[in-house]
C-alpha cells in the first residue's frame, strides 16, 4: 500500500485543518500526518500515525524553523512515504525542502501542495509579500503538483508565476453537511435571538485576513440607513477579538453587535440568520460561503480570490469597500429578497459533482484526491 505523508503547519480550527483530517481518510493508501502546535485546534484521531513537528511554528524564527527542517526531514526518512503532500505555507517551504533533500540524489517521493490561499495579497505589507513570492516561485520548481480550491485560486496563482495551469488541480476542500437543519424559529430559540431582528452574519475566524473589522465598518454603513431592528452576529475566535470589541463599542450601537465566540454547531447560526456577509481580504474558497448557502442563507461576498467562484447568488463587492457592500445588504430589506423561495434558489443542496455526490462534500473531495494520488504515482 503506498504511503501518503501530510504536513501542515498547525491543526487550527478551520477549513485547513478539517481539510487535512479529512484527507487521512484517502482509500488505498497509508496515510500519516505531522503538524505544528498551537492552542485551538481541531479535534484529532488518536493514531500512531499522527505525529507533531514541536519547533514547526507559523511565526517566522530562523532557530526553530532549522529544528522543525530536521524534525521533518528525519520523520520523511523514518516513513518513507511515495507522496508527500504539504498543506498552507510554512509547512509547504519547510516540508518540500525536506523533500528535495530525501529526493537526492534519487527521487522516490511524489511532491503534492495545497496552498489553502495564497499570499499575494491580504496578508502582509508589499515587501514582505514579494519575499514570500519569490520563496513560492523557487519550490514551486520543484514541485510535481499543486492543488487549489476553487479556479479563483489556481488563476491568480498561476499568473503570479507559481508553476503552470498544467500543475494544478481544481479540489475544493470538502464539507461535512449535516443531514438537517433547523427552522428559522428554532434556531432563534436555541441560540437567544430576537424572532423579529433581522440577523447579518460574519462567520470566521477573528483575523485580519477574514476581515471582521470590515465587517463591522458595513455594519455602520447600514446604520446610516436608518434600521433600527438589526443585529451583527460575529460567530469566531482569535487574535483581534479584544480591538474588535473596542471598535464595536465606538459605533454608537454596540449593544446589537454579538460576539458569539467560536461556534461548535456553525449551522445554527445560518439557519438563525437572514444574511452573511463574509468580507475577506484574502480567501482560497470560503467554506462560510458554501455552508450557508447549503443553508439557503443569501451571502455577499468580497472579490477576494475564490469567493466569487463559490457565490451562489452572484452579489459581489470589492474587497474592503464597506460602503458598496451596505448598498447591496441594503436590497434585502426588501421582503421579496429574503423569502423563503429565493432562500433555497440559492441553496447548493442537490448540486453534483462528475462522480454524482455533492460537489463541496467530503466524498467529493477524497475521490478527486484518491485520483490525484494514483495519477501521480503511478
Amino acid at each position: 500500500m503506498k504511503k501518503v505523508l501530510h504536513i501542515i503547519t498547525r491543526l487550527e480550527k478551520g477549513g485547513a485543518a478539517k481539510n487535512v483530517l479529512d484527507s487521512l481518510d484517502a482509500e488505498g493508501f497509508e496515510n500519516f500526518l505531522a503538524y505544528g502546535p498551537c492552542d485551538f485546534s481541531e479535534a484529532k484521531p488518536e493514531s500512531q500515525k499522527i505525529f507533531q513537528a514541536k519547533h514547526l511554528r507559523r511565526e517566522i524564527s530562523p532557530l526553530n524553523d532549522i529544528i522543525a527542517f530536521f524534525e521533518i526531514f528525519l520523520l520523511i526518512r523514518k516513513i518513507k512515504p511515495d507522496i508527500i503532500h504539504t498543506h498552507t505555507s510554512k509547512a509547504g517551504a519547510l516540508g518540500r525542502m525536506a523533500a528535495f533533500f530525501y529526493n537526492f540524489p534519487f527521487k522516490k517521493a511524489a511532491v503534492i501542495h495545497t496552498p489553502h490561499g495564497h499570499l499575494l495579497y491580504g496578508y502582509y505589507p508589499r515587501l514582505k509579500t514579494m519575499f514570500f513570492k519569490f520563496i513560492e516561485r523557487c519550490l514551486s520548481i520543484i514541485t510535481d503538483k499543486f492543488i487549489a480550491l476553487t479556479e479563483g485560486e489556481k488563476l491568480e496563482s498561476v499568473e503570479a508565476g507559481l508553476g503552470t495551469a498544467q500543475d494544478w488541480a481544481v479540489i475544493h476542500s470538502g464539507i461535512n453537511f449535516p443531514e438537517k437543519i433547523v427552522s428559522k424559529e428554532e434556531a432563534r430559540q436555541k441560540l437567544g435571538l430576537a424572532d423579529d431582528a433581522f440577523i447579518i452574519l460574519f462567520a470566521g475566524r477573528l483575523e485580519p485576513v477574514k476581515g471582521p473589522d470590515i465587517f463591522i465598518d458595513i455594519a455602520a454603513e447600514i446604520e446610516k440607513k436608518g434600521r433600527t431592528n438589526n443585529l451583527y452576529l460575529i460567530a469566531g475566535d482569535g487574535a483581534m477579538k479584544h480591538f474588535l470589541e473596542q471598535k464595536a463599542l465606538k459605533t454608537g450601537f454596540p449593544e446589537r453587535i454579538i460576539f458569539a465566540g467560536h461556534a461548535e454547531n456553525i449551522f445554527d447560526y445560518y439557519a438563525a440568520a437572514d444574511l452573511l456577509i463574509q468580507p475577506s481580504r484574502n480567501e482560497a474558497m470560503g467554506r462560510t460561503v458554501i455552508e450557508a448557502q447549503y443553508c439557503g442563507l443569501p451571502a455577499i461576498v468580497s472579490d477576494a480570490c475564490g469567493l466569487p467562484f463559490v457565490s451562489a447568488s452572484g452579489l459581489i463587492f470589492r474587497r474592503e469597500n464597506a460602503k458598496e457592500a451596505a448598498e447591496i445588504a441594503s436590497k434585502f430589506y426588501d421582503e421579496n429578497f429574503r423569502n423563503e423561495k429565493i432562500r433555497q434558489s440559492i441553496a447548493y443542496a442537490g448540486r453534483t459533482d462528475e462522480n454524482g455526490v455533492h460537489v463541496f462534500s467530503s466524498l467529493s473531495m477524497k475521490i478527486k484526491l484518491e485520483k490525484l494520488y494514483l495519477s501521480i504515482h503511478k
